[in-house]
């Protein structure tokens, strides 16, 4: 960056936006995920006994610069669950960023447990944070999960339609 660079802000260049919202972490909008076209894996009936339509999403450039796909669980009622998956333990920033404003929001989790910690990078294999509505773990087969529970529809989200999964 050159003198002149420092005093005279290039026109192109933008200010960080600022992050009010969990949502705001992510670059694709979770919020009406179904745009993206996610490929349909089948229809189910679930542990606890409901209805569910599977669908998988390739993430290209990674979400939070280290998921690469997402799973998305649909219900009758169009709730959803997102299920990010990457292949490493390791929590890039943004992932940590993330975790971090959850903390300040949210307060400590279910397990009395915050921000993430220095410890919490060694111990990746005990690593986990508990919310209501957000669950972030490593995943047992070398990688990271992260999932967003109940996930709010934008008023503008399509849906496609729902599978009754066959007996």
């Amino acid at each position: 960056m050159g003198l002149f660079d420092f005093f005279f802000k290039s026109e192109t260049s933008q200010p960080a936006k600022v992050k009010s919202d969990i949502y705001d972490f992510f670059s694709v909008d979770v919020r009406d995920i179904f745009k993206y076209n996610p490929t349909f894996q089948g229809a189910q009936i679930n542990a606890a006994g409901s209805a569910i339509n599977n669908f998988v999403l390739k993430l290209a450039p990674l979400e939070l610069q280290m998921f690469s796909s997402l799973d998305i669980i649909l219900h009758p009622d169009n709730e959803k669950t997102l299920v990010f998956r990457c292949q490493s333990p390791t929590l890039s920033k943004p992932c940590i960023e993330f975790v971090n404003f959850y903390a300040n929001v949210y307060g400590p989790d279910q397990l009395g447990q915050g921000k993430i910690t220095d410890r919490d990078l060694a111990n990746y294999r005990s690593f986990s944070r508990l919310y209501p509505n957000m669950m972030i773990n490593y995943d047992g087969k070398g990688g990271m999960e992260l999932s967003l529970l109940s996930v709010p529809n934008s008023a503008t989200a399509k849906f496609p339609e729902f599978k009754t999964p066959q007996a």
